[in-house]
């Protein structure tokens, strides 16, 4: 949803390349990320239905305009290793590097950073075990490490008011 999409560290766009009106699809999708302040999240285009094309220009133009987007046939299960390998180095590409306080008896947090990370170096200060990690942004979100990265622009605070401040109409007696 675009709620949770504001979320996101990587978004695929998965374009109906057999429509008439995918061009201006597309440029609706990319005016709403940016509207949304998503510009700066990852994008991989996929154009799916290729095999559905009967104007061989329509891929053509793909080719050359969006070179690094992704054409398959989800149907027939054509470029569905590329997309994975595109989404797998896109998602490489989105590094962190933390400094992190650590509980010394959060054991099992201890076990996943170094499972899923890169320690690049561990201190004693006082009660606490200073740590220098590499990893990727998914997991340091996953992990509870990351603040948000920006704000959902879809939700609403509602703010409280206090029953002083609330005008409640007195009943007559």
């Amino acid at each position: 949803t675009l709620a949770e999409i504001s979320e996101a560290d990587c978004i695929v766009h998965v374009i109906d390349i057999a429509s008439p009106t995918y061009r201006e699809q597309m440029e609706t999708v990319e005016n709403i990320l940016n509207e949304m302040g998503l510009s700066d999240v990852p994008v991989i285009e996929v154009f799916n239905k290729m095999d559905a094309l009967d104007d061989p220009s329509v891929l053509k133009w793909v080719k050359e305009n969006k070179p690094e987007s992704v054409l398959i046939s989800a149907v027939k299960g054509t470029g569905i290793d590329t997309l994975r390998e595109r989404m797998r180095h896109v998602m490489e590409q989105d590094k962190v590097v933390l400094d992190i306080q650590l509980d010394p008896t959060n054991g099992k947090l201890w076990q996943e950073l170094y499972r899923v990370g890169e320690i690049q170096s561990t201190e004693a200060v006082g009660d606490t075990i200073q740590m220098k990690v590499q990893l990727g942004r998914v997991e340091a979100g996953r992990l509870g490490l990351l603040e948000p990265k920006r704000p959902d622009p879809w939700r609403r605070e509602i703010s409280s008011v206090s029953e002083d401040e609330a005008e409640t109409p007195e009943k007559e007696a």
